[in-house]
């Protein structure tokens, strides 16, 4: 995960222009980018704005890509994804809350997600521990990715991410839209073939 770039940010371009050069470069490979905890439209932050299928306010200027901000076209390999609580609302996190907008393309769980960690004894050697924010979400997203390229191997990144999407369950509303929420019985039913 990167952090929220917003286009006034020095490293914003650099960043920009690295993620598109591996987006283009490795086309069927599906980039599945955390939408950012700061509550703002991802539509205005980087690397969230670039699975934008609406209209993105300020595309990087990569001299390398030749971007033409009037003729952008983000790539079709990138999904954002936003955090949902146990109830199905916007996450709010102990740092902020997820970020949203049209271009998110999906949401899953953000919010007492139980990730592996490395057993210390700041956290009691303890070898999970409770992981929040739209990091953990994306994680929840890569790996239904996964599974489904798993059961489908011909299925290319365009393909994963409207499987995705079409198998979610609807949440949000038009004043805070993040997308719908991941729903991997849906997404694998389908895939699954009985012997």
């Amino acid at each position: 995960s990167w952090p929220d770039l917003k286009p006034t940010d020095a490293t914003y371009t650099l960043n920009s222009c690295a993620f598109f050069q591996m987006a283009y470069k490795y086309n069927q490979v599906l980039f599945v980018i955390a939408a950012g905890n700061s509550n703002t439209d991802s539509s205005l932050v980087f690397p969230a704005n670039v699975a934008s299928l609406v209209s993105n306010p300020s595309p990087p200027i990569c001299k390398d890509l030749n971007i033409d901000p009037k003729t952008y076209v983000p790539p079709n390999n990138v999904i954002s994804v936003g955090a949902t609580n146990l109830s199905d609302q916007p996450a709010v996190f102990s740092t902020g809350s997820t970020n949203f907008g049209a271009n998110i393309g999906l949401a899953a769980p953000g919010i007492g997600v139980y990730a592996p960690t490395v057993p210390v004894a700041l956290n009691g050697f303890q070898p999970y521990t409770k992981f929040e924010g739209t990091s953990a979400s994306g994680a929840m997203v890569a790996g239904a990715a996964g599974l489904l390229r798993s059961i489908n191997l011909g299925c290319n990144p365009a393909a994963m991410i409207g499987g995705l999407q079409f198998s979610g369950d609807a949440i949000g509303t038009p004043a805070f839209p993040i997308g719908k929420r991941l729903n991997l019985s849906n997404l694998v039913k389908p895939n699954i073939r009985s012997e």
